[in-house]
């Protein structure tokens, strides 16, 4: 089956001395250097955030393979980035990337947090 997992990381600049949309972009970039990337790796902005991802795909012998489209979305006003990944078995991507795609899309952050 699939999962989403969401994860928050607060005070960014304090502990990386990198802005939110510059750690959100490394934590991405950093994910292409290990791991086969499906397509280009994307950046957009939405109000107060920046988001940067990529469609990765794992090879796992025992369990199968599998994508994992990975998500970091920055808030450089509060100092927060929040992880967002959604996998599932490879041979099934598409037929569970349109329930993926539906939450990601609705997904709702608070900007003052």
């Amino acid at each position: 089956g699939s999962s989403s997992s969401p994860n928050v990381q607060t005070d960014v600049t304090a502990k990386t001395g990198m802005s939110p949309s510059q750690y959100a972009a490394e934590f991405i970039r950093a994910g292409a250097g290990e791991i086969d990337v499906i397509g280009e790796p994307f950046s957009m902005k939405r109000g107060p955030f920046e988001s940067h991802g990529a469609l990765f795909r794992a090879e796992d012998p025992d369990k199968g393979d599998f994508n994992a489209h990975m998500v970091a979305i920055a808030n450089n006003a509060t100092g927060t980035v929040y992880f967002c990944i959604f996998e599932g078995p490879a041979g099934d991507w598409e037929k569970i990337w349109q329930i993926g795609e539906q939450m990601l899309e609705k997904l709702v952050i608070d900007d003052s947090i």
